[in-house]
């Protein structure tokens, strides 16, 4: 049994690590919740009837295996510094985006003593673009050449999805275009040919991808086809009684479907925003907090990774052109800022 120490009170520890937590029963507990605003973490200790930590000094770390930490990027270096004499023997998860100040990235090496860090990107590990992956490492569509995102991604959390089809390569182009019909749009280009579009305003609701291969691309909408030999597959939410159970890839040739273990407990738990797009997040979640001790798709995901696509998508953003020959310059500037070892 893992024991977790929660950093934070806010909404996110509310609605999303407390909830994965409570879905991995035999795997974690929480072991105490401590934030700077003490009135807001001593109400939800009640309420979920947690120990109540007021000050750090004084927790036994003996009896903590992870802390999980979700606060305001400003803070996060004084907490590590808090935690170096016993880092030693914690995993840390760590909440996105990592740092967003370019002073804080030279915290990074606050980092190098934790037996193990990892990043809470739960977006890229949302229960759809699990079976995306999956239809790829199918052959479904052969191999990816551009993913899409319309309106359907912000920031980081665009990027590192996109690299997640790419088993997270750097970014050598990009491309920033201020004004055009979907808005804000970056393109990026990653070492192994892989293209990349994120069109923004983000609107969760509205959002479209396509991920286009090969020999085929993958949907969630009608796309007019402008190449009769190529196959259109659809990304499909499966729905019951009224409510998400799942989702499918289908087309003529091909079907494959996942049901997310804990839709159905999650809405079970009180919490207060059990939207679909809530508990899509806390399933993201729920595969980070699996792959500590049992590798999955997310263990790939490290802090450097995490730290390159908030540094990433800022300055592609930013930019009008950015370029990196080789995709390796701000990772491995990250990693000997980190020393990994």
């Amino acid at each position: 049994m893992n024991k977790v120490l929660l950093i934070g009170s806010g909404r996110r520890i509310q609605k999303n690590f407390i909830p994965a937590i409570a879905c991995l029963p035999e795997l974690f507990e929480v072991a105490g919740i401590y934030s700077r605003t003490l009135a807001h973490a001593k109400q939800l200790a009640e309420e979920k009837n947690f120990p109540l930590i007021e000050n750090l000094s004084v927790v036994d770390f003996k009896t903590i295996d992870i802390v999980a930490i979700s606060i305001t990027t400003s803070a996060v270096p004084g907490i590590l510094r808090i935690l170096q004499s016993v880092a030693s023997k914690l995993t840390v998860i760590v909440d996105t985006p990592v740092f967003e100040k370019s002073t804080h990235f030279f915290s990074l090496h606050l980092f190098r003593k934790f037996k193990k860090v990892m990043v809470a990107e739960d977006y890229m590990n949302f229960p759809a673009f699990e079976l995306i992956r999956n239809a790829v490492a199918d052959g479904a569509i052969g191999k990816v050449r551009c993913v899409s995102l319309f309106h359907n991604a912000y920031l980081h959390h665009g990027t590192a999805l996109i690299r997640s089809f790419a088993g997270f390569r750097g970014v050598f182009f990009s491309q920033s275009i201020r004004h055009c019909r979907y808005g804000k749009l970056t393109r990026y280009y990653l070492q192994g040919g892989l293209r990349g579009i994120v069109a923004e305003p983000y609107s969760p609701l509205e959002g479209r991808l396509i991920i286009s291969g090969a020999s085929g691309i993958i949907t969630d909408f009608n796309y007019e086809l402008t190449k009769g030999n190529v196959e259109q597959l659809q990304l499909q939410p499966i729905v019951s009684d009224g409510l998400l159970m799942g989702y499918e890839i289908k087309s003529v040739n091909y079907n494959r479907s996942y049901y997310p273990p804990y839709l159905n407990k999650l809405r079970s738990l009180d919490i207060s925003d059990k939207s679909d797009f809530n508990l899509l997040k806390t399933c993201g979640l729920i595969r980070i907090f699996e792959s500590i001790d049992k590798p999955n798709s997310n263990t790939a995901y490290t802090l450097v990774e995490g730290v390159y696509d908030s540094l990433i998508s800022r300055i592609a953003r930013k930019l009008q052109f950015y370029g990196d020959p080789f995709g390796i310059l701000f990772k491995s500037a990250l990693m000997l800022m980190r020393k990994i070892r």
